[in-house]
């Protein structure tokens, strides 16, 4: 990206004169009135031209290969750590075993019936008309049959 408060900039768009930083960040303009010739001016400001130009390009390559984190969101910029990782890992497992142990433990407490309407009303997210048109049976037998595994299973 062109920069347009840059040194090489600035000394380029000033024809008549050699801009350069000072030591106090200040940038300063040395004309021709300044050196002894015409001749030796126009010798100082070609090299420093070229001398900008080549701060510019190394700079340039510098910020086409650098990704700037300003302005990102913090959850972009974030890593997660070894150790968050692992603990993400066996949460995610004792989730995963729980789940068995509720499967299980569901299956011994509730009928067949009971158990894949559950099923459907809460992890397939069936509404209750959908069951029934499914099964072939009246809307209030799947309500008491829903009311029925949810109150088997709190009891769980």
């Amino acid at each position: 990206m062109f920069d347009p408060k840059s040194d090489y900039a600035l000394n380029k768009l000033d024809k008549e004169a050699i801009v350069c930083p000072s030591t106090t960040g200040i940038h300063i303009r040395l004309t021709c009135k300044d050196f002894a010739s015409e001749a030796e001016f126009q010798k100082w400001k070609i090299w420093s031209g070229k001398n900008y130009h080549q701060a510019e390009l190394t700079e340039h390559v510098y910020t086409v290969n650098t990704l700037s984190m300003t302005g990102l969101s913090e959850a972009a910029t974030a890593t997660a750590s070894a150790e968050s990782e692992l603990i993400c890992r066996q949460e995610q497992q004792e989730r995963e075993q729980l789940r068995q142990v509720l499967l299980a433990g569901l299956d011994v407490c509730l009928t067949e019936k009971q158990h894949r309407r559950l099923w459907r009303y809460i992890v397939d997210g069936q509404t209750v008309r959908q069951i029934a048109d499914a099964e072939n049976v009246k809307h209030p037998t799947i309500v008491e049959s829903i009311a029925a595994a949810q109150k088997k299973s709190e009891n769980f």
